[in-house]
């Protein structure tokens, strides 16, 4: 089986012209989707992330770059791993998610099954010359 990534954009767009009521029953349509993932025994993982600064490290010379990058209908709010047969079968899945409900999108992605870093852990530092794959945070 393979496992898939689904990255959840734009899942605030929309969400203002909602009635609290309104926004409670979208809630209960996603909580209906994960459990229906979770009782398929398709879900491995899920987190939100939150709205707040993102931070981006510049390729060029390291510099911290804070702020948003995207507008908000392209910002990944949270993502879902599962794992699928065939990326048909994640398709399937993303289909049905509530987001897609108030103008946001889903991107299904496979995970490599061959990443040499996947079994290890990594130790990161202050000192930006300083990584040690294989040791913990």
């Amino acid at each position: 089986m393979a496992q898939f990534i689904l990255l959840l954009r734009g899942v605030n767009e929309g969400l203002t012209n909602y009635s609290p009521e309104e926004l409670q029953k979208l809630f209960e349509k996603y909580d209906d989707w994960v459990e229906g993932i979770r009782n398929k025994d398709k879900l491995r993982g899920a987190r939100r992330l939150q709205d707040a600064v993102r931070h981006r490290i510049d390729a060029q010379n390291g510099k911290v770059i804070d702020g948003p990058f995207a507008e908000t209908k392209e910002t990944i709010g949270g993502f879902f791993l599962v794992e699928c047969q065939e990326v048909e079968e994640a398709m399937r899945l993303a289909k049905q998610c509530p987001v897609l409900l108030h103008g946001g999108s889903v991107e299904v992605r496979q995970i490599e099954d061959d990443c040499r870093y996947s079994e290890q852990e990594a130790r990161i530092t202050d000192n930006p010359d300083e990584f040690d794959a294989g040791k913990t945070f």
